[in-house]
């Protein structure tokens, strides 16, 4: 939205209808989110401020997050909910319309995913919207896999994975994972970077793959992947140009 639009909206009162749905994992139960009333603050930029007139929830929310207005008062958003006790709160707002791209996937992986089965494949879905899904396929290897930081499990049945990145059947990205230690571990193959005649394996903690892994991913015995990797000897690295 234009920042001249939006200033138009300054100090009045909207109500945003949220479309996602709040599942409560510690139960599995689901509650349908409810509208709430908003007032618009300071347009600065490309930021609008709002703070929820029930909870006193303050946001601020970039411009271009918003595609749509709906009547003066009537906002339509999707928005990630948060259970806070027996009460569903919105928190915090998200983009009305995903782009339907791999940087619109990319916005998704810090929310809320679940696993399903399409047959005999493991999919993930959005629970935002779930026409964005991760899907694992068939083995590529038939357990027959092996790097040097796969050997370091008991188990020597290793074998790696294609990984889909989808939307509405649509594939954006393939990755590679590799289930090791006869399937109890499952995690992204990593980046190999060359030093002369030595190598070493990384992975980088903002690439796609990382942020991936951490919705479908298996440790074990491990709390996450960067335990995971600090046993196979692999190293996990911040960088200014992550690779995916």
């Amino acid at each position: 939205m234009k920042k001249e639009k939006a200033k138009a909206w300054e100090g009045r009162d909207i109500r945003i209808r949220p479309r996602a749905v709040c599942l409560d994992t510690g139960s599995s139960r689901r509650f349908q989110p409810v509208d709430d009333r908003w007032k618009v603050g300071k347009v600065d930029k490309s930021v609008i401020s709002l703070t929820n007139l029930r909870t006193g929830h303050a946001i601020a929310l970039g411009l271009d997050n918003v595609k749509e207005w709906r009547s003066p008062d009537f906002l339509l958003l999707r928005a990630q909910l948060k259970l806070k006790g027996s009460e569903v709160d919105l928190d915090p707002i998200l983009i009305t319309s995903v782009d339907k791209n791999l940087t619109g996937f990319e916005s998704l992986l810090e929310h809320s995913w679940r696993k399903e089965f399409v047959g005999h494949a493991e999919v993930w879905m959005s629970e935002v919207d779930n026409m964005f899904q991760i899907k694992i396929g068939e083995t590529q290897s038939g357990g027959d896999f092996s790097e040097e930081w796969t050997r370091v499990f008991p188990d020597k049945h290793t074998s790696s994975y294609p990984v889909y990145l989808k939307v509405g059947g649509v594939g954006l990205k393939e990755l590679t994972f590799v289930a090791c230690d006869g399937g109890r571990f499952f995690m992204p193959l990593p980046e190999i970077e060359l030093d002369g005649d030595s190598q070493r394996f990384v992975y980088y903690r903002d690439s796609l793959r990382v942020k991936v892994a951490e919705i479908i991913g298996r440790y074990y015995i491990h709390a996450n992947l960067e335990e995971t990797a600090q046993r196979c000897g692999i190293e996990v690295v911040d960088s200014l140009q992550t690779p995916n």
